[in-house]
Parts: C-alpha cells; structure tokens; sequence
C-alpha cells in the first residue's frame, strides 16, 4: 500500500511539472509527445487499480492468506523504470523549450518603413502645375522689366486677395495658376501700356514663393492619427510616414 501511495503522488508531481511545460506554449509535436506519455501513465495507473482491488479481495477471505499476483518487488522496479523515463521526456521538453524561446516572433512585412518618422525629413520642393488652386496663405512674386520694372512679393489674405502698389486689389484666391496669370497680366496691363504694345517693350511674370499650409486629419488603423500641418503637395506615402504607418 505503501508503494501505491508513492505512486500516486509520482504521477501528480508528472502532472504537475507537464502543466507548468505547457504554460511555455509547446508545439503540436510537443503536445503529442505529452499525450502519448500521460496515455501510458493512465494506464498503468489502471493496472495499478486492478492489482489493489485483486489485493484488497484477497484480504477479505478469512479462510486463507493473502494470494499475490505480482510481486511487489516487480512493481517497484516497473515503476522505477517508468519514473526514469518520465524524468527524461521533461528533460528533452525543457531543451526544446530553450530552443523555442529564441525563436523570434514573425512580424509583417513592411512595416519598419515608417518606424523612422522623426529622420526623415520631408522636402516641399515638388513642381506647381499650372493647375494649382491658389489659397490663403500662398506667396505670389510678380514682376515686370523691360522699359519699366517692378518687383512685389505677397501673401495671400484670407479673403483672398493681395494689394499692389500702383494697381490696386487683385482677387487671386480660389483661382488656378494659369487664370491667375492671365488675370494679374490683364491688370498690371492697363496702368502699364508697354506690356501689350508692339513690339513689347515690359515683360511680366507671375511665380510661386512658399506654399500655404493646409490640415490634414489622419484617423483610422494609423500609429499614431491625428492632425497634421503639411504642404498641399504633399503625396499619401509621406503623410502616412508622418503618421508612423498603418
């Protein structure tokens, strides 16, 4: 009885010391390992219970002694064996433990493109198209040379307009670049009659100095959503870089 009773508590402390190793996320090859094992445990724990019941029956005659089937010496001796090889298999499932935890975890593809926001600095040096919407906040450079010259840097207000000596108001703001042109030409024209004689004598431009800024609100699966202050020129991966990525 002794020697079942030291069975038992052999078989919790497997049960025990197996749980702790499935607490380190095994493989299936490992979880196939630790069925196998407890299959045989389970039954010999079987046999176990047969061999005591046969002892137990035995002891209630009172006609004869005590007839054993197995000598407990053999079980002893099988137990021991099966204990050792227990304490190797939680041997080999420690190591293959060592091994999985230096694995790395997989991480998506792609993602370190963004990890760097804070290096990369962002350049607004991308070419205006003719067709660029003028707002508050764009600098305009007019000139004229020729017979006459004149140089003016301005800023658009915010309703829309910017003054110029000599010729007046001139409502710039939701026009394109093209019309713009056209439209400060046609101005600067009728206080400076050069600019349309034949053959013409004052040239005139218009050109773009700094842009304006405009909010851009990044909301949705991005490290980090907000608004942001960025250039009208801007393209989606850049934003999304200032964002820190999806």
């Amino acid at each position: 009885m002794n020697n079942l009773l030291y069975n038992n508590r052999i078989y919790l402390i497997f049960i025990f010391n197996i749980f702790i190793s499935l607490a380190s996320s095994q493989t299936q090859e490992d979880l196939k390992q630790f069925l196998e094992t407890y299959d045989k445990i389970k039954t010999d724990q079987e046999v176990n219970e047969i061999v005591k019941k046969g002892i137990d029956a035995e002891n209630t005659k009172v006609d004869g002694p005590v007839k054993l089937l197995i000598k407990p010496g053999d079980i002893s001796k099988y137990y021991n064996e099966k204990l050792n090889s227990i304490k190797t298999d939680l041997n080999n499932l420690n190591d293959i433990l060592n091994y999985t935890d230096s694995i790395p975890p997989l991480k998506s593809y792609g993602y370190n493109f963004f990890s760097k926001r804070d290096s990369v600095n962002y350049v607004d040096n991308d070419l205006v198209t003719n067709d660029y919407v003028l707002g508050f906040g764009d600098e305009i450079i007019l000139s004229v040379w020729g017979q006459v010259q004149q140089y003016e840097r301005k800023i658009i207000e915010r309703d829309g307009t910017i003054y110029i000596d000599n010729v007046g108001l001139l409502y710039l703001g939701g026009k394109k670049l093209s019309d713009a042109k056209n439209y400060a030409f046609d101005r600067f024209s009728k206080v400076y009659s050069t600019l349309k004689s034949k053959p013409q004598l004052s040239f005139f431009n218009v050109s773009l100095g700094s842009l304006k800024r405009i909010n851009v609100v990044v909301s949705g699966h991005a490290q980090l959503p907000g608004n942001y202050i960025v250039s009208p020129s801007i393209s989606i991966i850049n934003l999304l870089i200032k964002a820190g990525g999806v």
